[in-house]
């Protein structure tokens, strides 16, 4: 029987990041109302509502409701914007947390490294490359699960891992 674990983005963390939109999109009006004479506010105003209320919707509409990972007996399926990545325990070379230094703190990832990316949505070359030089890491994993509003690292790591040793003789490389 094939076993399956999906991890979701927590209710109260979704309902937390819908209400951190609106409070910064009603913060972009109320500047409107308040500086409206003012461009520099204005145009503050104008981007915290397009990028908080568009971006914020977009969100809910295309991530918020998928799981953020499906880990199975066959391998892990990561949705994706733009379809989803499926990636077979014999395609997956290692799983680990990796850490990159953003806005003044350590950010970790859980990274998975593959044999084979081809077949990898943002994993090509390019976003690689772009990744890289972003991260500054030597290794770029094809796959980068960020935890942020979404699950427990060390939680979803230990399943990771579990699976990971469980599917280790089945490896064709």
């Amino acid at each position: 029987m094939d076993q399956q674990v999906v991890i979701r983005r927590p209710l109260g963390k979704n309902i937390l990041f819908i209400l951190a939109c609106a409070a910064f999109v009603g913060a972009g009006i109320l500047i409107l109302h308040v500086e409206s004479e003012d461009a520099f506010y204005r145009l503050i105003a104008i981007i915290a509502i397009v990028f908080f209320g568009g971006g914020g919707l977009l969100h809910v509409a295309l991530k918020m409701w998928k799981p953020v990972i499906m880990i199975s007996d066959k391998g892990i399926t990561v949705p994706q914007w733009r379809g989803e990545n499926v990636v077979p325990w014999e395609n997956i070379k290692k799983i680990k947390v990796v850490t990159q230094y953003v806005g003044g703190r350590n950010q970790k990832y859980i990274g998975i490294f593959v044999f084979d990316s081809k077949n990898i949505v943002g994993a090509d070359k390019v976003s690689k490359g772009l990744r890289k030089i972003g991260a500054n890491w030597t290794e770029m994993p094809a796959i980068l699960l960020t935890p942020s509003f979404s699950f427990d690292i060390k939680e979803v790591m230990g399943i990771l891992q579990e699976f990971h040793d469980k599917h280790k003789t089945t490896r064709i490389r």
